[in-house]
């Protein structure tokens, strides 16, 4: 239970940060979940953002499904 003095803290990253967090995960922690959040998340970047392209998160997310 939180007392008067304690504040709770609200962390808020933008898709970006988000997206650069997942890139820099040490390699030998992708596993099968992360290329599900990488997946999802480029996805939604895409709809959102059509006119960018994310041709090296695509290679990344394809060599480490590959890797698997």
């Amino acid at each position: 239970m939180n007392t008067p003095e304690e504040q709770k803290s609200l962390v808020q990253l933008t898709n970006t940060e988000y997206l650069r967090m997942l890139v820099q995960i040490d390699p030998k922690f992708r596993d099968r979940f992360w290329c599900y959040q990488m997946e999802e998340h480029l996805k939604n970047m895409e709809f959102f953002a059509p006119q960018y392209r994310f041709s090296n998160e695509r290679r990344l997310l394809n060599e480490t499904y590959e890797n698997l």
